[in-house]
């Protein structure tokens, strides 16, 4: 009972929150479905590997501290929960992005590498890693070191 009561106390304050992020699953699911449908119709309009791409702006790691920083403040601490969910529900989105990026870089076949991103998100921990992968990327771009050299360049 006390499980129930204490979620339900933190649903009160973060619901805001909550009613973002499912929209934003909502709106994933229906990207995932139209383009499950666009590779069997129609795969010109595809774009190779536009998901394992994303990245926010410097400005989104900025909003992460300063709500950070305001749930010090009890007047403040509602709102700046809410913001760090949202904030850190997309960078989830982009240090899954990252571990897609490596995982379909394997040297192995497709369904071992949709076996490595199941692995990674069945993990217990998997939405707090993917947000510290997702935040640090935004200043280290883990994604540049899979990169093969610029023939130019050399």
């Amino acid at each position: 009972m006390e499980g129930v009561n204490a979620t339900y106390d933190a649903m009160a304050i973060v619901y805001p929150a909550a009613y973002v992020i499912m929209a934003a699953l909502f709106v994933l699911l229906n990207a995932a479905m139209l383009r499950g449908y666009l590779v069997r119709r129609d795969p010109g309009w595809l774009d190779g590997g536009e998901f394992e791409r994303v990245r926010w702006p410097f400005a989104t790691a900025v909003t992460f501290v300063l709500a950070g920083i305001a749930v010090v403040f009890p007047p403040l601490r509602p709102s700046a929960y809410n913001v760090l969910l949202v904030v850190s529900f997309f960078f989830a989105l982009q240090g899954l992005a990252v571990v897609a990026f490596y995982a379909f870089r394997l040297a192995a076949p497709p369904f071992l590498r949709w076996a490595v991103l199941l692995l990674v998100v069945m993990n217990p921990w998997a939405p707090q890693i993917l947000a510290a992968i997702g935040l640090f990327d935004t200043w280290f771009d883990f994604r540049k070191w899979a990169e093969p050299p610029d023939p130019k360049r050399a």
